[in-house]
C-alpha cells in the first residue's frame, strides 16, 4: 500500500533522523506522483538532507529524481565532507551561462531538425502533468506563475530561454523566498499568501503554512520560483510535443500521460 503525502506531513513535524531515514527508505512505497514532494521534504532540514544522501548513495532514490534545485538546497545545509560525497554521488553543478547557451542551442537544433510534426494532444498532457501546477494556458493550468496564453511562446529562442534559464529574468512577484525556522527547517518557494501570524509558501510539490515567531531567517532570492532543469530526463519526442504545445495557437484535449518518478 502505498504511503501518501498525509503521512509525510505528519512523519516531520520535528527534527527526527529516524524518521528522515525511515523516509528515505520508504521512497519506493510513496505513489510516483507523490515522490517529487518526499524529496522536497528531505531537503527541508540537514539531518533529513543526510538521510537523503544516504539513500542516494546506497541506491534506494535514484539520482534522477534529485534535482538540481534540490542539490542546491542540500549544499546550503551539509558540511564539507557530506557537500563532497553528494558531488561524487549526484555530481557536480553546472549551472554557467555557457552550459545554459549549449542547452539552449540542442534544444533549438532538435526542434528544428525534426523532420516530425509534433503531437499536441501528447504535448498538452506533459504541459499537464510538468508545467500545470504553476502556469495557466487556455484556460487550463493554476494561477502561482506568469499566465501564458498572451505571451511570446511561438519565439522559440524567448520559450527556451525561458524553461532553461527561468532565472536570467524574473519580476519580483515570482522570485523566490528561502525561510528558515527555528525548529531547524530550511523552506524555499513563492510566497503566495501572509498575514500577522502566518506565510504561506508555495514549493514545487509543496504548500507550506509557517507561523511567523517561528521564522530566524527571511530572504527574498533573485532565483525564480520555477526550477531548473524541466526538460533534462524528457526524450526528445517529448520535448517536441511539449514545445509543440506550447507554441500552439489553439487549446487541444490531453493524452494521458503516465506518471513518472522524476517529474518536477
Amino acid at each position: 500500500r502505498y504511503l501518501n503525502r498525509t503521512a509525510l506531513v505528519g512523519l516531520t513535524r520535528f527534527d527526527d533522523p529516524g524518521v528522515a531515514e525511515r523516509i528515505a527508505n520508504d521512497y519506493r512505497s510513496f505513489h510516483l506522483l507523490d515522490r517529487p514532494a518526499v524529496i522536497d521534504t528531505l531537503v527541508t532540514r540537514r539531518t533529513f538532507c543526510e538521510a537523503l544522501l544516504n539513500a542516494m548513495e546506497r541506491g534506494r532514490i535514484p539520482t534522477s529524481d534529485v534535482k538540481t534545485r534540490h542539490v542546491q538546497a542540500m549544499l546550503r545545509q551539509l558540511d564539507a565532507p557530506a557537500a563532497e560525497r553528494l558531488r561524487v554521488t549526484w555530481g557536480e553543478l553546472n549551472s554557467s551561462d555557457s552550459a545554459k547557451s549549449d542547452r539552449i542551442a540542442q534544444l533549438k537544433e532538435l526542434v528544428e531538425s525534426s523532420s516530425r510534426e509534433p503531437d499536441l494532444r501528447r504535448g498538452r498532457g506533459w504541459f499537464d502533468q510538468r508545467c500545470a501546477n504553476c502556469h495557466r494556458m487556455y484556460g487550463s493550468g493554476a494561477e502561482v506563475g506568469p499566465e501564458l496564453t498572451g505571451s511570446d511562446r511561438r519565439n522559440l529562442d524567448y520559450l527556451l530561454l525561458n524553461i532553461v534559464d527561468p532565472s536570467a529574468v524574473v519580476p519580483n512577484g515570482f522570485r523566490a523566498t528561502t525561510i528558515e525556522t527555528s525548529d531547524g527547517r530550511t523552506l524555499s518557494g513563492l510566497v503566495v499568501s501572509e498575514n500577522e501570524s502566518t506565510v504561506t509558501l508555495l514549493g514545487t510539490n509543496t504548500r507550506d503554512i509557517i507561523e511567523k515567531e517561528l521564522i530566524d531567517r527571511r530572504q527574498l532570492t533573485s532565483l525564480s520560483h520555477m526550477p531548473e532543469g524541466l526538460l533534462d530526463d524528457l526524450p526528445a519526442e517529448a520535448i517536441i510535443d511539449l514545445l509543440g504545445y506550447l507554441r500552439g495557437d489553439s487549446q487541444v484535449n490531453p493524452d494521458q500521460i503516465e506518471p513518472t518518478s522524476s517529474v518536477d
